[in-house]
């Protein structure tokens, strides 16, 4: 395996989704909504489910992302009348600052609509929301920020050099992972075969397919992110039987820095954040160079990914009640992004034109937070995230992850990634709160 580092220091690309999406309805419609998402390679009709455990009969299971995706969203009463019992008082608190670090993407920059739309000052907290790019673990160091975008893989690089890093508020579960290839200049087609050919030569039959496409990447390269890529990139691999010796790494240490290369010429297959990857499928200047190679089902179990926000154990331990109320603040907007779409939207267009990034048009960031992301509301959650035989479970997403970055030597062998997972306690500390659970559930205004 050869590792070729990239020391150049290249500026992140401005990144569009370019999703084609129907429109996704007004805030209180009783019927669900359908999105439609353009992709190049068919999903199956059906899909394994990734875990040995049966989910319990109030559990969703995970939605296999296929051409035609249905929102479904909740029914709300946005007028509130005198006699409404609202739940006990919340305790007055202080006005306090908490400094977000957004990043440069959609999915984690909802922090703008809490608090463009007066959520978060109904709870005294004041959003100090900026970016340095994504996962700027050594400012949450130095406590340039309180909350940084995070995701649980992404962690495992820091347990050594930030032992008091914890991810303890689960954003959403991403939908998004496929892996992007190269298309021939001349016809079109794909230059090496795609998982959709193998999939259909094995008339339907998912784990053959998955297992026949893993061992066709034998001798290909990577240009991929090294922190957060190598564990994804190993368990595809295990599934037809190869090692990461058996393919070629080129690894960054920047997720944007990797997307550039692999667009300027970098490697066989690239997988990275859906902005790019969707902006490689799509944009004009680049839909006829890249192909989507596999979607999510070829990854098996490690298709099940969240993503997260992170402080230091010593913020959290002097911060506990403002914790709390930010949480409790991000349900909250969570049902304004199914309920008030409209009204979220321009606030998360303006906090990534902020950090750097291009504006893209309305129905296409609504295709990427409902179809690629998966904002689970409040009354969901311990369900879908937490509960004992859930197949969504973050536990399994998490060990899975972890055993595959052992195995890969990018984290130590004895490293406890439940130290460092906290966010089911933190729900748990929510769920207690009945003054905000009745917070989060009182009717929209």
């Amino acid at each position: 395996m050869r590792y070729q580092r990239n020391r150049t220091r290249i500026g992140a690309i401005l990144a569009v989704l370019a999703l084609a999406a129907g429109a996704c309805g007004g805030a209180d419609e009783p019927a669900p909504t359908t999105v439609q998402a353009t992709t190049t390679t068919a999903a199956p009709a059906t899909t394994q489910t990734p875990t040995t455990t049966a989910a319990p009969a109030t559990t969703q299971t995970p939605t296999t992302v296929v051409a035609v995706t249905t929102v479904v969203r909740e029914v709300v009463v946005s007028m509130v009348t005198p006699d409404v019992d609202e739940g006990p008082m919340i305790p007055d608190a202080p006005l306090v600052t908490v400094k977000i670090n957004g990043g440069p993407f959609y999915p984690f920059n909802l922090w703008a609509a809490s608090k463009a739309l007066g959520i978060a000052d109904e709870l005294n907290v004041e959003l100090d929301i900026s970016s340095q790019g994504f996962f700027p673990t050594a400012a949450l160091k130095r406590g340039e920020f309180d909350v940084i975008a995070s995701c649980p893989a992404c962690a495992f690089g820091v347990y050594e050099s930030i032992p008091e890093f914890r991810n303890w508020i689960t954003s959403y579960q991403w939908r998004g992972f496929q892996i992007i290839g190269r298309a021939d200049p001349d016809t079109g087609a794909a230059v090496h075969k795609p998982w959709i050919d193998f999939f259909v030569d094995a008339g339907g039959d998912l784990d053959e397919a998955n297992s026949e496409f893993a061992a066709s990447l034998a001798g290909r390269s990577f240009a991929i992110w090294d922190p957060g890529s190598i564990p994804t990139l190993k368990a595809l691999l295990e599934i037809g039987g190869l090692t990461l010796e058996d393919v070629e790494i080129i690894g960054f240490a920047d997720i944007n820095v990797a997307s550039t290369s692999f667009i300027a010429g970098e490697g066989d297959y690239h997988m990275g954040d859906s902005i790019q990857m969707h902006r490689m499928l799509t944009a004009e200047d680049l839909r006829d160079k890249f192909v989507s190679a596999a979607p999510f089902q070829a990854f098996g179990p490690t298709g099940l990914w969240y993503s997260t926000f992170a402080s230091t154990q010593d913020w959290l331990d002097a911060n506990e009640e403002t914790a709390l109320r930010l949480l409790a603040i991000w349900y909250r907007t969570t049902r304004y992004l199914h309920n008030r779409t409209e009204e979220v939207l321009p606030p998360m267009h303006e906090a990534v034109r902020r950090a750097g990034g291009v504006l893209v048009d309305d129905e296409t960031l609504k295709a990427e937070l409902f179809n690629i992301e998966d904002y689970v509301r409040y009354q969901d959650a311990w369900d879908h995230y937490f509960a004992d035989g859930s197949p969504t479970n973050m536990d399994l997403s998490i060990a899975n992850s972890h055993r595959n970055a052992v195995e890969a030597g990018t984290v130590l062998a004895d490293s406890d990634w439940r130290q460092f997972e906290v966010e089911k306690q933190w729900f748990e500390k929510l769920m207690a709160r009945e003054d905000l659970v009745a917070w989060i559930m009182k009717p929209l205004v």
